[in-house]
C-alpha cells in the first residue's frame, strides 16, 4: 500500500471512530440515584450506573477518569483519550467511559506519546521495544527493536523521553546512558519512521538530559543541547540541530552558558522552546529567538504546550508558593495564572486545548478550566491507588486511603455513598484501625502525629506527636479509652485518649526491629518484632518473628522462618494464626501460641498473572485465605480445611491492591489501582468452601482430642478441622472434658512453694507441675517469694515456672484445651457457645477463660 491511500485509510478510521464514540456519548444517560433493590436480574450497577463485576455486591468510589495512564489527549470537545494498560474514550462532561481498547503489549508500556491528529500512539517498554499503535482499532502496527537500551550499558537515573509526529509517522526515543564513549555519559537518540518502509536509525548527543532533546511535529528535526567544547572549565551551551533522514547533525545554534532543562517544539509550528535556569525562550530552526520571559527570582517548568498557549508550573521566589501560569504562544505575556492545585506537579502526563487542561494524576484523569484553575467533570473519591480498606467491627462503615491523597474516606457500607472525609492538612495516612466498638479511629499520618478521631462527629479527640520518630503499629485497648503506640525509637506507650494523663511506658528489651502491635488470642496485648538478617550491603530477609508480651514486658516466642526469609506476614482475625510469605509467593501457617507450623499453600501457581507484591488475608471464620497480588486483577480464595483452592473473584481490568474480609466475614474488600473498592459477595455459594460434614465415634473423637496435645502442628491443626466437622457428638465430649477448675486458695498455694523446697525429688517435681498449671492464680505469690526467699532452690524452681508459663509445648494438658477452645468457636453452634459462656465465666483458669470470652466476641460479631 502507497503513502497516499495508507494516509486515506487512517482518516477514515479515525472518522469513523469520532462518530462512533460521539453517537456513545448522546445515548449516555446519567443518573445518579442508586439500582432499585428488585432488579436483581439485571446486571448489577454501582451509584453511577457504571456495571460491576460479577459477584461484586457495592463500588466505593468511581471509575469515571479513573485510569493510570502515561498520556493524554483531548480529542474534541466531547472526547479525552487515556493511554495505559488499555486505551480509553471517556466523555469529557460525565466522565464515562466509552470505549476501552485492550492488547496485552499495553501493560508493559511506561512512557508514550500521542499524534497531534490523535489517530496514532507510540510507546516505550520496559523492555526497550518501541510500538506504533493505531488509536482508532487499538492495533499494534509496528514493534521496533530495543535498539537505545541494547547499545546503552545501563540507563541512568534520568527518564527517558518519547515523542511522535504530527502525522503519526515518526518516533523519537532519547534515553540517557552511562558511556556513550569511553570518556563521558550522554544521551542516545533512536528515531523510529513508519512509510513506505519501516526505518529505524539511531545517534548520540553528548548531553545529560533527554527532556532537553525534541522532535519536530514534522518529523524531520531533532533539536537537542549539546556541549560544544567539553575541554574547557566553562563550556559554552550550544543547541545542535539533526537531521532524522540521515541521523547527521545539519547546524549548530548557541545559546551562551545557559543551560537547558527541557526543549519542547509547539505543535505545526517549526518553532521551539528552551526552558532553563535563566527562564523562557522560544526559538525557530534558524536560531533567531522570537522572545524569552527571563525567571527573575521565580522557577519556571513547562507543562505542555500547543499552537496558542503554554502552561508553567511555578514557584513564586523560589519558596514552594507554587501557581499555574499560562502564557500567549505569540508573545510570551502572561494570560491567567492560579494557585497550583496540592496534587499538580510538573511532570505528569498533560494536553492542551483552547479552554482545558487534562493532566494524568497517579490514577485519575484531571480536567482544570485554562482561565482559573477550576476543576471540571471529576468526580469525587481517591485519586491514586487503594493503599488499605477495612471496615468497622459493627460492619456499617468502610474506611479507605491511599498515599495520593491527604484524607480518609469515611463510606457507607450499604449504600456505597461517602459520609465524611478525615483530613489533616496536607498530611498523608499511613495506617488506621478502628476501636472495638467502632466508634473511634486511629490514624497515623507522614507528620508523624497519631490522631484519634471520633467517626460519627468526625473530629479529632487526641492528638499524639512522635516528633522525628515513626509509628510501626497502633492498637485500641479493649475498654476504648487507652491506645497503644509502638514506634522504632521510643518502644510502646500506652495513652489515655479523653484524660490528660501522661502516657505509660513500656520499653520491651529487644533490639530488633518491631512490626507491629496485635491483640492476642487471649486479648493480651502482643508487640511482634522483626529478626533480619542481611544479604548484602543493600538489603536484608526477615528470617525470624519475636513475639512479647507488652505490658508483661518478657518474650512468649520466637518463631525461625525458612532460610530465604519473608516478605509479609497477616494474622488471623482470631489470633491463633500467623500467615508469612516468602518471595516465591509460598504461604506458610504458624501457631501463635506454640510458633508450631500448620499449614503450607503454595500459592504462586493460584493464578496465571505473576509479579508484584503477594497480598493475603484470613476470613473472619478463619476457614478461608483470600491471595492476590499487586500485579493480577484475581483474588483466589483458598480452603484452609482442605488446603485448596475452590474459588476466584476478578476485578476485570484493574489491579488489587489491597484485600480484607469485614469483620462478619459476608464481605471482601478489595482496593484497586483505579481508585476504587469492591465489596465482594462471600455469601455466594461459589465463594464458600464445601463444609466438610462427618460422622465420627466416640473413639475416632478421643484419639483427635489426644492429638491436640500433639507438638506436630500440622496435625494437630488437621485434627481441629475433623472435629468441627461432627459438633454436636464433639461439644458433648468437650463438656466432659474441659476444666472445671476451682479456685486455689493462698494457703494451697504456700503450700506447693514451700514442696518446692522438698528433700523428695517427686514432691519438688509434683509441686513445680502444680504450680504451672494454675499459674495464673498463683503468680502473686510466686513473685512475692521470689523476691524474699533466701532458698536457693525454692529461686531456682520458681523462676524456672516462670520462665515457661508462656512454652505451652511443654505443657500438653494445656495446650490441649487451648485448641479446644479454637475448636468449639469454628463449630459456632449454640451448643458450643454455651459451652464457651461457661468456660468464660470460671476465672480459675484466666488463660482458658479469657480466650473463651474473645472466641464468644468475634462469633457474636459473625453471628449477630
Amino acid at each position: 500500500m502507497d503513502v497516499e491511500s495508507d494516509e486515506m485509510s487512517r482518516f477514515f478510521w479515525c472518522q469513523f471512530s469520532t462518530l462512533w464514540i460521539a453517537l456513545s456519548i448522546v445515548g449516555a444517560h446519567e443518573n445518579d440515584e442508586p439500582p432499585s433493590a428488585n432488579s436483581l436480574s439485571r446486571p448489577q450497577v454501582d451509584l453511577l450506573r457504571d456495571p460491576l463485576p460479577t459477584g461484586a455486591l457495592v463500588r466505593y468510589g468511581t471509575t469515571r477518569f479513573r485510569h493510570h495512564a502515561i498520556a493524554v489527549a483531548i480529542l474534541d470537545k466531547n472526547i479525552i483519550l487515556s493511554v495505559g494498560s488499555s486505551i480509553r474514550y471517556w466523555s469529557a462532561e460525565s466522565g464515562q467511559l466509552i470505549r476501552e481498547l485492550r492488547h496485552e503489549k499495553l501493560r508493559s508500556a511506561v512512557l508514550g506519546a500521542i499524534s497531534a491528529d490523535g489517530s496514532r500512539l507510540a510507546t516505550l517498554h520496559k523492555s526497550g521495544a518501541i510500538g506504533l499503535w493505531d488509536l482508532a482499532s487499538g492495533d499494534l502496527l509496528r514493534e521496533f527493536p530495543s535498539g537505545v537500551l541494547s547499545n546503552a550499558s545501563q540507563p541512568r537515573d534520568a527518564s527517558p523521553v518519547i515523542s511522535i509526529s504530527s502525522d503519526g509517522n515518526t518516533i523519537m526515543v532519547a534515553t540517557p546512558v552511562n558511556a556513550i564513549t569511553d570518556q563521558r555519559a550522554g544521551t542516545l537518540v533512536q528515531i523510529c519512521v513508519m512509510g513506505t518502509r519501516y526505518e529505524s536509525r539511531q545517534f548520540s548527543i553528548d548531553q545529560d538530559e533527554p527532556e532537553a532533546v525534541s522532535l519536530s511535529p514534522d518529523g524531520r528535526f531533532v533539536v537537542a543541547e549539546f556541549n560544544k567544547n567539553q575541554k574547557q572549565e566553562h563550556t559554552t551551551k550550544s543547541l545542535a540541530v539533526w537531521d532524522t533522514s540521515s541521523a547527521r547533525q545539519i547546524r549548530v545554534l548557541n545559546i551562551g552558558a545557559t543551560s537547558a532543562r527541557r526543549i519542547q517544539f509547539l505543535p505545526g509550528r517549526s518553532a521551539f522552546l528552551v526552558e532553563g535556569e535563566q527562564g523562557l525562550v522560544l526559538k525557530d530552526l534558524d536560531g533567531n529567538e522570537l522572545w524569552r520571559r527571563p525567571a527573575k527570582s521565580d522557577y519556571l517548568r513547562l507543562i505542555c504546550a500547543n499552537q496558542k498557549s503554554i502552561v508553567l508550573h511555578v514557584d513564586l521566589d523560589k519558596t514552594n508558593n507554587f501557581e499555574v501560569w499560562t502564557l500567549d504562544a505569540n508573545s510570551g505575556e502572561t494570560i491567567h495564572r492560579w494557585k497550583e492545585p496540592d496534587w499538580m506537579l510538573a511532570g505528569l502526563p498533560a494536553f492542551l486545548d483552547e479552554s482545558r487542561l487534562v493532566v494524568a494524576y497517579e490514577s485519575s484523569i484531571r480536567q482544570l478550566a485554562l482561565s482559573d484553575g477550576t476543576e471540571i467533570g471529576f468526580r469525587d473519591g481517591h485519586s491514586g491507588k487503594i493503599e488499605k480498606a477495612c471496615a468497622s467491627p459493627d460492619g456499617r462503615v468502610v474506611a479507605t486511603a491511599c498515599l495520593s491523597d491527604s484524607y480518609i474516606i469515611l463510606w457507607d457500607s450499604a449504600s456505597a455513598r461517602e459520609l465524611r472525609r478525615l483530613s489533616c492538612g496536607s498530611s498523608i495516612f499511613r495506617d488506621f484501625v478502628f476501636s472495638r466498638d467502632g466508634k473511634l479511629l486511629a490514624t497515623a499520618s507522614n507528620d508523624h502525629c497519631i490522631r484519634v478521631w471520633d467517626v460519627e462527629a468526625g473530629r479529632v479527640l487526641k492528638t499524639v506527636t512522635l516528633a522525628n520518630d515513626r509509628e510501626v503499629g497502633i492498637q485500641f485497648l479493649e475498654s476504648s479509652a487507652r491506645i497503644a503506640i509502638a514506634s522504632i525509637q521510643s518502644g510502646v506507650f500506652l495513652h489515655e485518649i479523653l484524660a490528660a494523663k501522661p502516657p505509660k511506658a513500656f520499653a520491651l528489651a529487644s533490639p530488633l526491629e518491631c512490626g507491629g502491635l496485635i491483640h492476642g488470642y487471649d486479648g493480651r496485648l502482643w508487640a511482634i518484632f522483626l529478626v533480619r538478617r542481611r544479604v548484602n550491603d543493600d538489603s536484608a530477609v526477615t528470617s525470624g518473628i519475636e513475639i512479647w508480651d507488652v505490658l508483661a514486658k518478657r518474650k512468649l516466642r520466637e518463631i525461625s522462618l525458612k532460610e530465604g526469609g519473608i516478605v509479609s506476614y497477616s494474622i488471623s482475625t482470631d489470633r491463633r494464626t500467623l500467615a508469612t510469605c516468602d518471595g516465591d509467593g509460598v504461604i506458610t501457617l504458624w501457631e501463635l501460641a506454640t510458633g508450631l507450623r500448620r499449614l503450607v499453600i503454595n500459592a504462586r501457581g493460584a493464578d496465571r498473572e505473576r509479579g508484584g507484591v503477594t497480598l493475603f488475608t484470613f476470613s473472619s471464620d478463619g476457614r478461608t485465605m483470600a491471595v492476590s497480588n499487586t500485579q493480577s486483577s484475581a483474588v483466589s480464595l483458598w480452603d484452609l480445611e482442605s488446603s485448596r483452592l475452590f474459588g476466584t473473584v476478578r476485578c476485570q481490568c484493574a489491579l488489587i491492591t489491597s484485600i480484607e474480609f469485614s469483620p462478619d466475614g459476608k464481605r471482601l474488600l478489595s482496593g484497586l489501582d483505579d481508585t476504587t473498592i469492591i465489596a465482594w459477595d462471600m455469601s455466594r455459594a461459589e465463594c464458600l468452601p464445601l463444609a466438610s460434614k462427618t460422622v465420627l465415634s466416640e473413639g475416632d473423637v478421643a484419639r483427635r482430642w489426644d492429638l491436640l496435645r500433639s507438638a506436630d502442628g500440622e496435625r494437630a491443626f488437621r485434627s481441629e478441622w475433623e472435629l468441627a466437622a461432627d459438633p454436636e457428638r464433639v461439644v458433648e465430649f468437650l463438656r466432659r472434658r474441659l476444666p472445671n477448675a476451682a479456685s486455689i486458695s493462698p494457703e494451697r498455694a504456700k503450700s506447693w512453694i514451700f514442696e518446692l523446697d522438698s528433700s523428695e525429688y517427686s514432691v519438688r517435681e509434683h509441686a513445680s507441675r502444680n504450680l504451672l498449671s494454675n499459674f495464673d492464680q498463683v503468680k502473686d505469690e510466686l513473685t512475692t517469694t521470689l523476691r524474699e526467699t533466701t532458698s536457693a532452690e525454692i529461686r531456682k524452681r520458681i523462676q524456672r515456672i516462670i520462665d515457661s508459663c508462656d512454652d505451652i509445648v511443654s505443657q500438653p494438658e494445656r495446650l490441649q484445651e487451648l485448641r479446644a477452645i479454637e475448636v468449639l468457636e469454628r463449630i459456632g453452634t449454640p451448643n458450643a457457645v454455651e459451652l464457651l459462656k461457661k468456660l468464660s465465666e470460671n476465672r480459675a483458669r484466666a488463660d482458658i477463660s479469657d480466650g473463651a470470652a474473645e472466641s464468644l466476641h468475634r462469633i457474636k460479631i459473625r453471628k449477630p
